[in-house]
Parts: C-alpha cells; sequence; structure tokens
C-alpha cells in the first residue's frame, strides 16, 4: 500500500493520512474467530458420501446452504485449526456459484489441484491475491504488484463473483490464490511490459528511486528474470534508469546502462537489446496533431519548417512557448499542438497540471480533446493516477517525459 500512495505522488516526509474503522450497527452476536483458527488454504476437495450439508457457520445448529452428493467436488478456502464445541473441524469452502460455507472435514477428501490452463500473466494494477474467488467470503492474503509475474492455472470457473471473473493463480514461490481478470494481463510480445534479464555479471542493484544515493531494496544476480515496466524514466547519476518488478513483487529502479556506452546490464529475454534514446527530437506529427514536449518553442518548430505559422487563437505568435491548443501551419498542413503534461496551455508541465490531470482521473474533472491527449503520458489512451503521477514527478524534475 505505501509503494501504491508513493508511485502516485501522495507520499514524501510531510504526508500525514488518517485511516477510518468503521462501526457498524446490527453486527452479529457471534465474534469473528481468534487469528490462528483458521488455516488459509487453495484445495481442491471432494465429497465422501450423499447428503453432505453445506452450512452457513461452523456447526449443525446454523442454516443449510447447499447439500452436496458423494463425488461433488469443490474448493476449500479454510481449514479449522480447532475442533468446535461438537467435537469438529468444520472447513470452509466455496461452490460452484462463489458462495461460501462450511462442511466437516469428516465428509472432505484432498484432491491434486484441479486446473485448466498453464499461462504467463502479469499483474497490471494494484490488486489483492485472495485465497478463494470474490471479495466476501474470502481473505486478502498480500497486495500484488504492477508488473509482477505470475501463472493462471485456472480461468471460466468463478466468473461474475461479486461482479468480477476470478482466475485461480500462482506466484513465482508456489503460492495459489485468486485475483479479478480486470487486474492482469496476458505477458505476450504485444504487452507493455517486458520481461528482461540481468546479464551484468556482478549483477544490479534495485533501487527505491532512480539514483544512485537511493536506498537499495534488493540485489539480483546476473540471470535474474523480471518484469520492465517504464523504459528511461531519469538519467539520473549518468545512468540510464528503467522501473521494474521482480517475480515476488518488489518494485523499484535498475540502472540499465551509463549514458553513452554500448554495455548492457539489463536486457530483453526476447528480442534485440535496445540503446537507450538518443534523439532530440521535441515533437512530432501524428495523424491531426503536433505532439511536443514541455518548453517546445516556436523557434524550435522553425527549426524544421522555416514558413511554420504558430497561432493562439487569432494571435500568431512569433517567440516562446507553443501550448497545448495552439494552431500551427507547418510543411504547409495544419495542426492542433499538444504539450504532453501542460493542460493550462503555457506550454510547461507544473505541480497545476499534475493536480488537474489527478483530478480528470478521478473523474473530477473534465477534459476537452486536447487536454485529454496532453494528459494521457503513458499513451494508453485513458487518463489514469499512473499519468498523475507522472506529471506530477516531470514537474519536480524526477521524470523525463519521451515521445
Amino acid at each position: 500500500i505505501r509503494e501504491a500512495y508513493r508511485d502516485i505522488g501522495l507520499l514524501d516526509k510531510n504526508s500525514s493520512f488518517t485511516f477510518k474503522i468503521p462501526v457498524y450497527e446490527d453486527m452479529p452476536d457471534e465474534r469473528s474467530p481468534l487469528p490462528g483458527d483458521n488455516k488459509l488454504v487453495t484445495q481442491n476437495v471432494e465429497i465422501k458420501e450423499n447428503g453432505v450439508n453445506v452450512r452457513s457457520g461452523k456447526g449443525t445448529n446454523y442454516d443449510v446452504v447447499a447439500t452436496l452428493d458423494k463425488g461433488d467436488r469443490v474448493l476449500r478456502i479454510e481449514m479449522a485449526d480447532k475442533k468446535s464445541s461438537d467435537g469438529r473441524y468444520w472447513d470452509k469452502i466455496c461452490l460452484s456459484n462463489g458462495d461460501k460455507g462450511y462442511i466437516s472435514r469428516e465428509y472432505l477428501k484432498q484432491l491434486n489441484d484441479i486446473t485448466n490452463c498453464n499461462e504467463k500473466y502479469v499483474v497490471s494494477d494494484y490488486t489483492n491475491f485472495r485465497n478463494g474467488p470474490g471479495i466476501y467470503g474470502t481473505v486478502i492474503l498480500k497486495l500484488l504488484t504492477p508488473g509482477q509475474e505470475l501463472t493462471v492455472i485456472e480461468k471460466g470457473v468463478y466468473n461474475n463473483v461479486n461482479g468480477e471473473d476470478w482466475y485461480r493463480v500462482k506466484l513465482s514461490d508456489g503460492q495459489q490464490g485468486y485475483v479479478g481478470s480486470g487486474y492482469i494481463e496476458k505477458l505476450t510480445d504485444t504487452s507493455k511490459y517486458e520481461q528482461v534479464k540481468v546479464v551484468a555479471n556482478d549483477g544490479v542493484y534495485v533501487r527505491e528511486k532512480p539514483t544512485t544515493s537511493s536506498d537499495i531494496l534488493t540485489a539480483l544476480s546476473k540471470g535474474t528474470v523480471l518484469t520492465r515496466v517504464e523504459k528511461e524514466v531519469s538519467t539520473a547519476n549518468n545512468y540510464i534508469w528503467d522501473k521494474i518488478t521482480t517475480k515476488d513483487g518488489i518494485s523499484g529502479y535498475v540502472a540499465r546502462c551509463e549514458k553513452g556506452s554500448d554495455e548492457l546490464w539489463i536486457e530483453p529475454v526476447n528480442g534485440e537489446a535496445e540503446k537507450p534514446s538518443t534523439s532530440d527530437e521535441k515533437f512530432e506529427i501524428s495523424e491531426s496533431n503536433l505532439i511536443s514536449l514541455p518548453n517546445t518553442t516556436v523557434e524550435d518548430i522553425k527549426k524544421k519548417d522555416s514558413k511554420a505559422v504558430v497561432k493562439n487563437g487569432d494571435k500568431t505568435i512569433s517567440s516562446g512557448n507553443v501550448g497545448t491548443g495552439y494552431k500551427v501551419t507547418y510543411n504547409s498542413k495544419s495542426y492542433t499542438i499538444i504539450v504532453l503534461g501542460d493542460l493550462n496551455g503555457d506550454g510547461k508541465i507544473t505541480t497545476v497540471d499534475a493536480s488537474r490531470v489527478l483530478k480528470a482521473a478521478a473523474g473530477k474533472y473534465k477534459l476537452d480533446d486536447n487536454t485529454k491527449l496532453a494528459s494521457d503520458i503513458s499513451g494508453d489512451g485513458k487518463v489514469t493516477t499512473v499519468d498523475a503521477s507522472r506529471v506530477l514527478k516531470a514537474a519536480a524534475g524526477k521524470y523525463n517525459l519521451s515521445l
């Protein structure tokens, strides 16, 4: 959670948060079990006899929510560590429709894992990893990090449980659980995430921030495979820094190489090793728009086309920064200028712009077509807190925007 707050720019030395603990009316008389009364599991089990009742609680005095017969298979998500007052171990199970209940363990037989696929996926947004499908009646085992690799071993079984399709997944350490399908994506050649491996003989450090003065989170040896979340986020200390996530969910920054050097310390698992961008281009044409970096000037445009004409409304601009919404005639064609991160049209990127992007991501600020394009730093066609974080970091000089 701390990393999530940090990544969207809401965490610094002056941050202060108040967490509210709700207390509800009409709470049940029975208290939740004390920690240690249940072992969290994700296991396939089979019913051993006919007419076995699934109860709403741990005991025969609870309502029957379903009745199962010999050979029926269900998912066990908790195992009781202690016997109930009736002398039985009551284990929590999940039915095929996602409903939860309890069965006395004497009627259950554990099976080998029942799976229907084996596909590589990657976490696309912070999400909870649970011991069973659904947000109700399950327990959060851990928080997964964007870029964290996992293997989907079952899908299509628990669909539309609490409004989400749930996939059974296995983490790099072998732990199994469930995640909502909307928070992971298949790892393919066209994915925005990329698998890379450490090729430096001495390995590399993963740091909390893209600078050599930042804390070391972990060290990775040569041959370690990880996921690159973002390329060339900084050139601090004369290094090219990439944002990565390790298989066990550590998110941080790794130096890819020194600036100007051909020796790489990490490189793609598949495909050619990419050298850092050396382009000094400040703008490019994209359909009906001229997309530019912040602080691009009229003079920069005229270096490419001396006859270019830039206008802000009806006023011709002969020098200085161009801003989002300006019009330009470039190579005899007309374009709208979009300055990345610039929402107020001054051609610069400031905390004011970052605040507007964050509000837009939360649905509290309306963007027009031009400012929406300027806000979409990641280029995925959406405006999200990730874009807001990058604009904020760029305003602080801690992130380099690129075309």
